[in-house]
């Protein structure tokens, strides 16, 4: 039988709670999370860029938000947020969908779960110079795939953190493709990719970190015009601290 956690204290947006003597925190006006890897036909990586309070300074991240935060919506579906918030902090829309798994952010410190998609077939449906709702100023930035660890590495010395939940993403999403080479024929298969017909992903690793070794992806050309059917789905690995 499970413990029944105690509330401790409750605010507007998060509750502490504690079960077996281990406090952590709950988000008190949410029901998931989600995050996006969106990805252009130029096979660039959509990322972006705010300030964050509890750091104090700039943070890069993926495009991501809650599902079920807004009145009347509190059982939105995790595709529906994951939508709804590409458009709201990119401008950017996506024809074509796909879950790459969920994992804890942080299992030591709260119970949040969040659920990573993969988003191509990109549609510009918005142009300003910063996005995002209410007190939101978010930045966009179109990263070229293969610069993505490059790119992060500069901002990081420019003093902006860098949320690895990006690094999680590019692996995810290098397995789902990887998977997909493997399951889908290419002479009558679909294809999830618009454009180009070689992706390379060589860095999926944390910057300075060699515990996963470069990998090369080759991505065939598909017919155009076609949509995926059996797209795989990879697992996510979760970290707690």
């Amino acid at each position: 039988m499970e413990d029944s956690p105690q509330l401790l204290h409750s605010g507007r947006f998060l509750q502490l709670r504690s079960v077996r003597g281990w406090e952590y925190a709950s988000r008190a006006n949410a029901t998931g999370v989600v995050a996006i890897f969106a990805m252009t036909a130029k096979r660039e990586v959509l990322l972006i860029e705010q300030f964050r309070p509890p750091l104090g300074k700039m943070v890069m991240e993926l495009p991501a938000g809650l599902a079920g935060d807004e009145p009347l919506k509190e059982n939105e579906p995790l595709l529906s947020a994951a939508k709804r918030e590409l458009v709201e902090e990119t401008g950017y829309d996506a024809r074509k969908w796909f879950s790459l798994g969920d994992g804890p952010s942080s299992a030591g410190l709260t119970d949040e779960m969040i659920t990573f998609f993969l988003a191509l077939d990109l549609l510009q449906v918005r142009e300003l110079e910063h996005f995002g709702v209410g007190n939101e100023r978010i930045r966009l930035h179109l990263v070229r795939l293969g610069e993505v660890p490059t790119f992060l590495e500069r901002r990081q010395k420019e003093g902006v953190a860098v949320d690895f939940k990006i690094y999680a993403a590019l692996f995810l999403a290098q397995e789902w493709f990887v998977d997909w080479r493997r399951r889908l024929s290419f002479s009558d298969a679909a294809s999830p990719l618009d454009a180009a017909s070689h992706v390379f992903v060589q860095h999926v690793c944390a910057l300075g970190a060699t515990a996963l070794p470069p990998r090369i992806v080759r991505l065939e050309s598909a017919p155009a015009g076609s949509v995926v059917t059996d797209a795989p789905a990879a697992a996510a690995a979760g970290g707690g601290g």
